[in-house]
């Protein structure tokens, strides 16, 4: 395409000099929005205080997250079709959480058939204090 035509395109459409007087702040506002996107997606981590699980356990258990349950909670447990779950541990005790991931409800699918009592062991392990093997 003729540069000539596409200049002459953009100074019928934009007043001479105003591209300098919003260039700054548009880049600044744009700036902005993007850190507050990144930052309210990727918020983060704070494990709870008084659990602490095996390093072993958490890789097991991030691998087993990792393939059954991104396609809902996302690929750092951000959120999605299922809710976040980076957090999870303050809204959910560990028991309750155990027994989410086995029997299900509310839209989810439980594991108690596809997952061993350990594996979903490991898995609950993992999305209550291991979100740091993928930070």
């Amino acid at each position: 395409m003729d540069l000539g035509i596409l200049r002459r395109m953009h100074d019928t459409a934009t007043p001479r000099g105003s591209i300098r007087r919003i260039g700054p702040a548009a880049v600044l506002a744009l700036g902005l929005a993007i850190s507050a996107c990144g930052g309210s997606a990727q918020a983060e981590f704070v494990p709870p205080p008084d659990e602490q699980y095996p390093p072993s356990q958490l890789e097991a258990g991030r691998d087993i997250f990792l393939s059954s349950c991104t396609f809902c909670h996302g690929n750092k447990g951000e959120g999605g079709t299922g809710p976040n779950l980076r957090q999870v541990w303050e809204r959910r005790s560990h028991d309750d959480h155990i027994t989410k991931v086995t029997e299900g409800g509310n839209g989810m699918p439980g594991f108690g058939r596809s997952l061993t009592e350990q594996q979903i062991a490991d898995v609950v392990a993992f999305e209550r204090a291991g979100w740091d093997l993928l930070d």
